[in-house]
């Protein structure tokens, strides 16, 4: 099949699903799953951090040509960790997203993610932590220039956050182009249910990614409620392909990420843009949350 995409305020393509390789801890598992994700249409990629990321260049650059693919044809996700005051000399200096493409084999990575600078929530753009935060932007920001990046994003960031990174260019004073984000990776599902946060990022041109683990022992239980059990019945589908139509519906794009191999969720989980949710039924399923 041929994935859907959709276009950020980058200019460039994304596709509305992927896989995060960050849970895996092998090589055997890593490659198992890009292989199989690729051979079923998956087409966009999140290393989740720079612990696998050889791993993950190694798998593509062997398994791409099997399927006849290109680098063209695939979007590839990297990501700082937490922002932590020892990352500053680091992520300033311009080796450091030449290491991660020399890792990743690549000459270029399509989007770029950082955390937010710690668990709280800075009153304004002049806290310490946000300072930081905008200087290693702009570090990236040069990157992007550079050809190395194509978009930037971010992970979990609060309103807060988000509404400095949205005024960036005007903070940072850095020309030529809009170098806002273009996505926010959050954890949402039903009983994680943050619209307000979907909401807040659409209207800035920002698109939301959300980051399920399917296999994690809180979606597992959730994934055993009677409602979407029901629903799933109701649908000839899966309590997994519910959930994630569901996210789709909510205006959401979707990375999984999983523990372990499993070729028949993975087979499944892509087959969740033939049927689509009463609005009655997505009522419901946001009735779930808690």
């Amino acid at each position: 099949m041929s994935m859907i995409s959709i276009t950020l305020n980058s200019g460039y393509s994304m596709p509305i699903l992927g896989l995060c390789t960050y849970l895996a801890d092998n090589k055997a598992t890593i490659f198992k799953l890009i292989e199989t994700a690729l051979m079923e249409g998956y087409r966009a990629f999140d290393s989740g951090t720079d612990k696998n990321e050889e791993i993950v260049g190694e798998a593509l650059e062997i398994f791409l040509p099997k399927f006849k693919l290109k680098r063209e044809d695939i979007f590839m996700i990297s990501k700082l960790g937490i922002i932590l005051d020892v990352y500053t000399p680091n992520i300033l200096s311009s080796n450091y997203i030449d290491d991660c493409l020399h890792r990743l084999r690549l000459k270029y990575v399509d989007l770029y993610v950082i955390h937010p600078p710690s668990n709280s929530s800075p009153k304004n753009s002049d806290s310490e932590e946000m300072k930081t935060l905008l200087a290693i932007w702009k570090s990236l920001a040069v990157a992007v220039k550079e050809g190395k990046i194509r978009s930037l994003g971010v992970s979990n960031f609060n309103k807060t956050q988000l509404e400095t990174m949205f005024n960036f260019d005007n903070l940072a004073k850095f020309p030529p182009a809009s170098m806002t984000p273009s996505v926010n990776q959050i954890s949402f599902h039903p009983r994680l249910f943050r619209n307000d946060i979907v909401e807040y990022c659409h209207s800035h041109g920002a698109q939301v990614q959300a980051m399920i683990s399917l296999d994690s022992p809180a979606c597992r239980d959730l994934l055993l409620d009677k409602t979407l059990l029901r629903l799933g019945k109701n649908y000839s589908k899966t309590t997994d392909q519910i959930l994630l139509r569901w996210a789709l519906q909510r205006g959401l794009m979707i990375m999984l990420k999983y523990f372990a191999y499993s070729k028949p969720m993975i087979d499944s989980n892509i087959n969740i843009f033939d049927f689509e949710i009463t609005a009655s039924d997505m009522q419901i399923i946001d009735s779930l949350n808690k």
